[in-house]
């Protein structure tokens, strides 16, 4: 099998990338590489890296330095051409690039809704700078993918790219769309120290569904189970390699909480899929404003208090709570107690002291599980792979609200056991988390030097490409 990789600009798509190509080197596969850091010096700690990995795995690189410098001024003319457009569009999502072999649009607003913490916001609300880089980057990263694909003598027949929530990776993933070629992704995994490939996305559901289910033992050590929740309910999260332990104070509790209530916790409504087939809504709420409503409705038929808790990323990285419209309706109904994204109360004491759980994707629902708290997901969330943990209609949910039952653990315990047993180990890299590797007991990170070197390359672009690009054609993305 003749397998293309394609690595990323941060350092623990660098790293799983490596990982992934070494394994499949073993098995006897031929393998190229497609390295997206072209910016970097070639003296850095992560080059020599590479270089000793291809050499003792026998791994190909493709697309040498001159195509790949070809590419850089190539996206940045494309994608000053493309923000021109787009910000003159009246649907700069939908807008296209590259003769319409790439839906940069919904890529752009996919991605700049991570840092914006909601996807209710238009591109005038965010940085021209920002929009330009995502623009760039992806559109690079296409250009430098279907390079290596034409430079290939033997057909490609799988690419792997990581993650797919990066610039670098949602412009491989379309090269690999539109060559018709299958493509898997690499993602770390509950641990620093393993790691997994999807066959559709480490963000589609069904994917976590079918792990889920095809897990027939549960095989890790109990304590290892309960070191791993303990850390998780502390604030860690392994999958995201983000901490959340900063946004709650430990057993904070709001005033005045009614003696009985009910918990909603919100999802952060940033979670665009890149890629449309991505989405999933299977069951009668579309989205989790509409399902709280229907939630609140049966609720007040049955006199029952409900505490909206607002997940605290679901704010830009400026602190602006930008989806405060939704919830102003909402935030002032009887029986409701509503806690904003700002508020340092514990989500996981709040849990912990209600009756049922409910949410529509967040992750606190099995951990509510774990504390012995039934919970219940209104939307497609990873945990719930079955009909006992799910609540999609108002039947069910008028079910459940009824007669909650009590909390089977061994959901939580399967959800620990596939997090701590995904399917590899590390063999190059002892550990990988956020922005760093370790290997050899060396930790290798972005060097400043490299950092400083893309900034001073990129400002160059932009502004060669403010010389080179038709900003003034009349429609400077479709030509």
């Amino acid at each position: 099998m003749n397998v293309l990789v394609v690595n990323g600009r941060k350092m623990n798509s660098y790293a799983l990338t490596l990982e992934c190509a070494t394994f499949l080197a073993q098995k006897s596969q031929n393998i190229s590489f497609v390295d997206l850091n072209v910016l970097e010096l070639p003296w850095t700690m992560r080059k020599r890296v590479q270089r000793e990995i291809w050499s003792e795995s026998e791994i190909v690189g493709v697309v040498g330095s001159t195509q790949s410098f070809f590419n850089i001024f190539k996206a940045a003319k494309e994608a000053m051409a493309w923000c021109a457009f787009a910000i003159e569009s009246e649907n700069p999502w939908e807008c296209l690039a590259l003769n319409e072999q790439l839906p940069l649009g919904r890529l752009v607003r996919s991605l700049i809704a991570r840092s914006m913490g909601t996807s209710n916001f238009h591109l005038s609300d965010c940085s021209v700078t920002q929009v330009y880089e995502i623009a760039f980057k992806s559109i690079f990263s296409y250009l430098q993918t279907t390079s290596a694909i034409g430079k290939s003598v033997i057909p490609v027949d799988l690419g792997i790219a990581h993650g797919g929530r990066d610039s670098y990776s949602a412009g491989a993933i379309c090269a690999f769309k539109n060559h018709g070629i299958k493509t898997q992704l690499v993602e770390s995994g509950g641990v620093a120290e393993r790691w997994s490939l999807f066959e559709t996305s480490p963000h589609y559901s069904p994917d976590f569904w079918t792990r889920l289910e095809k897990l027939q033992s549960l095989t890790a050590p109990e304590e290892q189970v309960a070191n791993w929740w303990a850390e998780r309910l502390a604030g860690s999260d392994h999958f995201r390699a983000e901490e959340w332990g900063h946004t709650r104070e430990k057993n904070l509790l709001p005033p005045n909480l009614p003696k009985k209530y009910i918990s909603f916790f919100t999802t952060s409504d940033f979670e665009i899929p890149v890629f449309e087939e991505f989405d999933i809504f299977p069951g009668d709420f579309q989205n989790q404003t509409e399902a709280f409503l229907q939630l609140y409705k049966l609720c007040r038929a049955e006199n029952i208090d409900v505490i909206i808790r607002r997940h605290p990323n679901s704010v830009d990285q400026a602190g602006v709570d930008r989806e405060i419209p939704l919830w102003e309706g909402i935030r002032d109904l009887p029986g409701v107690t509503y806690l904003g994204p700002h508020e340092k109360v514990d989500s996981i004491a709040l849990a912990r002291g209600s009756q049922t759980v409910f949410t529509f994707k967040s992750s606190v629902g099995i951990e509510s599980i774990w504390l012995g708290v039934p919970a219940y997901a209104l939307g497609p969330a990873r945990w719930a792979w079955t009909d006992a943990l799910r609540a999609w209609d108002v039947q069910n949910l008028e079910r459940v609200l009824q007669e909650p039952g009590s909390a089977n653990r061994d959901h939580a315990m399967r959800w620990a056991n596939m997090m701590l047993m995904m399917d590899y180990p590390n063999t190059q890299f002892e550990t990988i988390h956020g922005n760093l590797a370790v290997r050899n007991s060396a930790t290798i990170t972005i060097s400043r030097i490299s950092n400083i070197l893309d900034k001073g390359i990129g400002v160059l672009l932009r502004r060669v490409a403010q010389r080179v690009a038709k900003i003034n054609s009349p429609n400077p993305a479709r030509h």
